[in-house]
């Protein structure tokens, strides 16, 4: 690595061109950015005397030889300024040359035009065709770069911000009244540190990550791209971001500036079974990279594949009508927490290793499996943890067999309700103020239609008014107990249907309802079926229909089934799995760990009754539910990782806590803290005890799905 202090202008004369990679994002200063600039300029120019002004650094990195003499300099970081400096630069350029036009004599627009800007910091005269260029932007942004340079017509889909750069400095120059000489002189006093790279003996990722950028702040997503091609010689990074990177980011691009990091988010977490956190992206595709036998070129390969199946997830780019649909109700849940899962049962049917008929059950499942937890109110910042690694309960030999039997064998928060409480649930529920109440209408109006209704054309219509002061007629067919039946049945299933004659409709009594033009009896809702079967709307009827619906949705929503001797297989094998370790197979906790790990193992398990332990090869699990703690042996301590909880929602005044998120390890959570001692005891045991209580108790962290 060379660094040196470079005057800017001297650093532009340069014969070198500075080709901007293809990888590298593209031009995206803003006026917040041009202004600082323009102000630095103002202030050197109104302090001759002063000192010279640093504006940053530029990294750049000798290329390959693409011809004979032609070994441009690749820009690896600070394309963003030195594009500025080269446009407002051309402003100047172009102001000194129209005032010279109206004005031949005018000696401070002589004085610019004599310094030959265009041809000492812009173009190379005596090369030919692009290698003319001292900057070449990437292919984004290079059209309308150079068509500015050259003042020639701007491509039909210019670049807005290299053109609204070049027009912002124009202005500013302009409208200023200053000399532009003096402009210049400014600019000549601006200063930068060239940091020159040696290809194949530096590492341009390790210094363009350790700078200190006055610019943009990178996203994730830059710094992931960086990090698969800076390496690269640059006809491979030009391949790569061509057929791959390129195609993945347009593919990602309806989804949104946020798509390509929650994609790679559960992309990594689909991999390793670990939820990276929203800030910790990249460091945790570095480490994925790291411990992967693939190179980076071939994780970007793979991120290619598995960006297709993410925007099928995501953005509706399915062909298959009955797949599209699926993921379109698995969308509306808005459960992202399944993507991971999600992906890879999409790979896996393009693998060819699942039928479109079994695809689509699996997504049905799922749908059944997120949907029921919701109406029965089951804590939900489980789900995360468990879409993660549901795909490592799958056997791929009996794909649907397996799904099936792993999530009719969760537990606790990680439940599969059953019909019965489905039912109850449902019955008891405040569907109008349920999350997801024109999901659930929907799909209980359209079931086993082939010409779908569009509800959203309707409203909500409560058959017993909301009004709190019922009609006389309304009161006497409730009965006596009116106020108590409305405030018990006002907003459940039983009482709530679609129309499109609400206003009409108001508050009316029921028999005017059911008979008035565009009542009950002339609705062509199937939801309304089951209200004009009934000639009065009592406590009775509404419970009746709303046990009809509730029947109903056990069918739209299935629960998965399995005959008794295939589930209490599945059952037996996964307790064999549990039960093939003993402690024996951890010879440190005979020696003298033995003393500390069994007072640990006491002191847990006295945390609940329901507290149970799981010998595994590299760990120890102890769950309620779900699994809480993992110990991990070593030879003089004791690693333990909790799980369910964040770090910064612990009580931690000694510091113990090391957060472990995106960083591999055995067994799971996000929580690290170390028992060498039974000194260590206490204070680790506050901190265990803090994460049983809050998987225990109905939480939310970042990943919950909102019911």
């Amino acid at each position: 690595v060379r660094a040196d202090g470079a005057n800017l202008l001297r650093f532009l004369k340069n014969a070198d061109q500075r080709v901007v990679p293809l990888y590298q994002r593209r031009y995206s200063w803003t006026e917040d950015e041009w202004r600082q600039l323009w102000a630095d300029i103002l202030r050197v120019a109104d302090d001759p005397a002063g000192p010279d002004h640093f504006i940053g650094s530029v990294v750049q990195i000798g290329g390959i030889a693409l011809s004979a003499g032609h070994n441009p300099l690749q820009l690896i970081d600070g394309q963003q300024r030195i594009t500025t400096i080269s446009l407002a630069l051309l402003a100047l350029a172009r102001c000194a040359q129209g005032r010279m036009e109206a004005n031949p004599v005018d000696s401070d627009a002589r004085a610019v035009a004599d310094e030959q800007i265009h041809a000492r910091y812009l173009v190379d005269e005596r090369e030919p065709g692009a290698r003319r260029y001292k900057l070449l932007p990437n292919e984004a942004d290079r059209a309308t770069y150079l068509a500015l340079i050259e003042g020639t017509p701007l491509p039909d889909r210019p670049a807005r911000g290299v053109v609204d750069a070049y027009r912002f400095f124009e202005a500013q120059i302009e409208s200023s009244g200053r000399p532009l000489n003096g402009l210049l002189g400014a600019i000549s006093r601006l200063l930068v540190v060239e940091i020159a790279l040696e290809r194949g003996r530096d590492d341009p990722q390790l210094i363009f990550e350790s700078l200190n950028s006055t610019g943009l702040d990178l996203t994730q997503a830059d710094l992931i791209r960086n990090y698969v091609l800076m390496r690269l010689a640059p006809a491979e990074q030009d391949d790569l971001f061509r057929h791959y990177w390129r195609p993945m980011e347009e593919r990602l691009g309806p989804v949104g500036p946020e798509g390509f990091d929650r994609f790679v988010r559960d992309y990594l977490t689909m991999r390793t079974a670990q939820i990276p956190r929203v800030d910790q992206i990249y460091r945790a595709f570095k480490a994925y990279v790291a411990s992967s036998a693939e190179s980076p070129t071939e994780v970007a390969r793979d991120l290619h594949r598995f960006s297709a199946h993410y925007a099928k997830l995501v953005s509706g780019a399915e062909e298959d009508s009955t797949i599209k649909a699926a993921l379109a109700d698995i969308n509306t849940l808005k459960v992202e927490v399944a993507y991971p899962f999600l992906l890879d049962v999409l790979d896996d049917h393009a693998e060819g290793k699942i039928s479109r008929d079994e695809l689509a059950q699996v997504l049905r499942t799922v749908e059944s499996y997120v949907f029921r937890r919701a109406v029965s109110g089951v804590p939900t910042n489980a789900l995360n943890k468990i879409f993660a690694s549901l795909s490592r309960e799958v056997d791929e030999e009996r794909y649907l067999e397996s799904l099936r039997a792993a999530l009719l064998l969760k537990e606790g928060s990680a439940r599969l309700p059953r019909d019965e409480e489905f039912r109850r649930e449902l019955l008891a529920k405040d569907i109008y103020n349920f999350r997801n109440r024109t999901y659930l209408l929907d799909k209980l109006e359209n079931h086993g239609r082939k010409e779908r209704v569009d509800i959203s054309a309707y409203t909500i219509e409560h058959v017993m008014p909301q009004n709190p002061e019922l009609s006389p007629e309304c009161q006497d067919e409730l009965g006596p107990e009116w106020q108590r039946i409305q405030a018990e049945h006002l907003h459940t299933l039983g009482n709530l249907t679609l129309t499109g004659y609400n206003s009409e409709l108001s508050d009316r009594p029921f028999a005017e309802k059911l008979t008035m033009p565009g009542g009950f009896k002339d609705s062509p809702i199937r939801l309304n079926e089951s209200v004009r079967a009934r000639s009065r709307w009592t406590e009775d009827a509404i419970t009746e229909r709303a046990e009809e619906l509730a029947e109903l949705a056990a069918e739209v929503w299935p629960a998965p089934t399995l005959p008794g001797d295939v589930l209490e297989r599945y059952r037996s094998a996964r307790q064999r799995v549990r039960s093939a370790y003993t402690l024996a197979d951890h010879p440190t906790l005979h020696g003298p760990l033995s003393d500390l790990f069994a007072e640990l193992r006491v002191r847990v398990g006295n945390l609940a009754p329901e507290v149970s332990e799981e010998i595994r090869k590299h760990h120890i699990d102890y769950r309620s539910g779900r699994v809480f703690l993992c110990v991990v042996p070593l030879a003089t301590e004791l690693k333990l990782y909790l799980a369910g909880v964040d770090p910064e929602v612990l009580d931690d005044p000694d510091g113990r806590v090391r957060d472990m998120r995106g960083i591999g390890h055995w067994g799971v959570g996000d929580v690290e803290v170390r028992v060498a001692s039974h000194a260590d005891l206490e204070p680790v045991m506050d901190l265990v005890n803090q994460t049983f209580q809050a998987i225990e108790e109905s939480g939310s962290d970042e990943e919950q799905y909102p019911v």
